[in-house]
């Protein structure tokens, strides 16, 4: 496992796209599937229910890679400041000229399946910071990433739900999680506004994962030192 190096200060649009360039090819490959199955999408109305769809498929493939991927994101504000940044861009590179095609009548354009790909992609970097963050956050404790639990930390966040009404959900939780962004990209598409709305949920979704406490990762047991160290911890040549 290796730290991805952020990349520097830069123009939001900019530093988002650098981002993305850092994605693990496992991720990418993801989806570029998701990106194929929104080739078929002409009529804008059928665009958020493929999102719903993908989405919810993402969230559960992604978060074990990004958990042994992590981003160099210790700090909170610094966590939450990215992904506001990064949604907001990416929602700015969806409104230049895709998001018009969205309230058109009819047939929409072919820039219709770009829109959807930037929002997926903008969803996978959401959770990739939130997964960062929460990383570094489980064994700065003294603690061991359990997956399951991970996982279901992130759709509490994303839910705006706690673990319980999240394990309440059970198979059910992919699909809220795709209704809940789906529902909140179809309040972000309006040009002028989707920059805002999509920044302040992808903060909110860092900042509830930070509050949850650690103790449902287990201790992290002793190691010699030649085995393999908790998944963030590992020396990496990629730096902030």
């Amino acid at each position: 496992m290796a730290m991805v190096r952020l990349p520097e200060a830069l123009r939001p649009v900019d530093r988002w796209r650098q981002l993305i360039a850092r994605v693990p090819p496992e991720v990418l490959d993801e989806v570029k599937t998701s990106a194929r199955r929104l080739t078929s999408v002409r009529k804008p109305r059928d665009l958020l229910s493929v999102l719903e769809t993908e989405v919810g498929r993402l969230s559960r493939v992604v978060v074990p890679t990004f958990a042994h991927h992590p981003l160099p994101l210790r700090g909170r504000r610094r966590a939450e400041m990215l992904a506001a940044t990064a949604a907001a861009a990416a929602a700015a590179f969806v409104e230049l000229d895709e998001l018009a095609v969205l309230f058109t009548e009819g047939v929409a354009a072919p820039t219709v399946p770009a829109a959807g790909a930037s929002l997926l992609v903008a969803f996978v970097v959401e959770v990739w910071i939130a997964v960062s963050l929460r990383v570094h956050q489980i064994e700065a404790a003294g603690r061991e990433v359990d997956m399951n639990v991970l996982a279901s930390e992130v759709n509490s966040a994303i839910l705006d739900l706690d673990m319980t009404g999240v394990k309440q959900l059970s198979t059910r939780v992919a699909g809220a999680v795709g209704k809940r962004v789906a529902r909140r990209w179809a309040g972000a598409l309006a040009p002028g506004v989707g920059m805002v709305i999509d920044g302040v949920a992808a903060r909110r979704t860092v900042a509830a994962i930070s509050r949850m406490p650690v103790d449902a990762h287990p201790p992290a047991s002793p190691r010699p030192t030649d085995s393999m160290a908790p998944i963030a911890s590992h020396t990496s040549t990629n730096r902030v």
